[in-house]
Parts: C-alpha cells; sequence; structure tokens
C-alpha cells in the first residue's frame, strides 16, 4: 500500500502480511471496492511512483520508511527519482498533442464533456482545499459570496498543484483504459496551465463547491 501526496512524495508506504494467497485475495478485493480503484500497468506504477520520488526529495520530504519494505517485496529497486514537470505528464497522457493542439471551441467541448465529468464523479467527489488559509477565508468572513470570491483568488495561486493532480489521475485512468475519462482530466490540467479562467473549468468549480461545503459554507 502506498500513499503519494503532491509536495510530499511517497507520503505513507507499507505492507501487509498476509497468512494466506486468499487473505490477500480478499484485502486487495475490499480495497478496490472501498476505494473505486482501477487496475493499470507495471510502468505506469513505476513513472508514477518515479515522479513523486523526485517531487518529494524537491521538496525536502524523504520517501515513508515503509516503502523499502515496499521495493523489496514488489521488486522495486530498480526505481531512480525522476522528475517529470506538467509538461513531461501532459505529453505522456496527449502524446499525439490532440488535447494541446485543439482550437478554443475544441477545448471548450473538452472542459465540459458532461458524461465524462458524471462518470470522473467517484474519482474527483473528494477533492477539495483543506488548509489554515481556506479554513481562515471560510471562518473569517461574513457573507458566502466573500467567502465564494476568495476561494477562488487562492486556487489561481494552486493552479500547478491541481494540474499535476488532474495530470497523475488522467495517465491512471489512461492505463486502466477510460481514455474519454483521462482526456477530460488532461483538458482540465492543460487549461490550468494556459491560464485558462477557472470558472470556465469545471473540474475546478466543483473544486471549490466541494471546499464550501466542506468549511460549513454553500453557494447557495
Amino acid at each position: 500500500m502506498i500513499l503519494l501526496k503532491t509536495g510530499y512524495g511517497i507520503k505513507d508506504a507499507f505492507v501487509i502480511r498476509c497468512r494466506s494467497k486468499r487473505e490477500a485475495t480478499n484485502i486487495i478485493s475490499y480495497a478496490r471496492q472501498e476505494a473505486n480503484s482501477v487496475r493499470i500497468d507495471r510502468m505506469t506504477a513505476e513513472l508514477l511512483l518515479e515522479a513523486a520520488l523526485a517531487d518529494g526529495i524537491e521538496n525536502g520530504h524523504p520517501p515513508a520508511p515503509g516503502f523499502i519494505d515496499v521495493m523489496e517485496a514488489c521488486s522495486l529497486s530498480q526505481l531512480r527519482p525522476q522528475e517529470r514537470d506538467l509538461q513531461a505528464l501532459l505529453d505522456h497522457v496527449d502524446p499525439q498533442k490532440e488535447i494541446q493542439n485543439a482550437t478554443a471551441a475544441q477545448l471548450d467541448r473538452m472542459l465540459r464533456n458532461e458524461p465524462a465529468l458524471d462518470a470522473l464523479v467517484p474519482f474527483t467527489d473528494s477533492w477539495f482545499e483543506d488548509t489554515g488559509e481556506t479554513r481562515g477565508i471560510i471562518q473569517g468572513s461574513r457573507s458566502v459570496r466573500t467567502v465564494e470570491k476568495r476561494i477562488w483568488a487562492f486556487l489561481e495561486g494552486r493552479r500547478d498543484i491541481w494540474a499535476r493532480r488532474f495530470l497523475q489521475t488522467a495517465i491512471i485512468l489512461k492505463s486502466a483504459k477510460k481514455e474519454r475519462l483521462s482526456k477530460a482530466l488532461a483538458a482540465a490540467a492543460f487549461a490550468l496551465m494556459h491560464k485558462h479562467p477557472l470558472q470556465d473549468i469545471p473540474l475546478v468549480e466543483d473544486i471549490v463547491v466541494t471546499t464550501l461545503d466542506a468549511g460549513g459554507g454553500s453557494l447557495w
């Protein structure tokens, strides 16, 4: 089990010792069901882990101690930190440049693809901001309109963080053969990277709404 967190790299890692293959299968099955997980190939897992190692080192966070046990159990001794910036991640998920060469109208259709956005809900409905700054905004503002305005402004400074989250998830979904969902996330990441107005990116609007709800606020 490995937990990746932007800015921290490999935040947590441990091996679950099982008495039998059947017990291991049951644990994995339960975890997949609870987390709405998908199956990805080894190459994709290694790419994400190497990028996470580099992310943690860059931000002064070594990988969780338990990651050594995971490396031994899963034969991952060949992993090396590989810094991958947002453009490298985007090129991986959009190798044919379909998103990057899209017209403004085509990009808008990708961003507003309602069937894809609906299908993404199980993966994105827990995405929100919860920092000391956002809690201060929500608790220290008297009106919902002011809170909402300040949260949008806060997210302007978080474009790269959310673009990375979108792209990491897009890479996972592409490996899982969920191309339509992967493309919607990659398009949103591209829009963030290229200073597209936040209010015109439905996935970011969802993050604002969930952030307000989590903090006790409401758009309504």
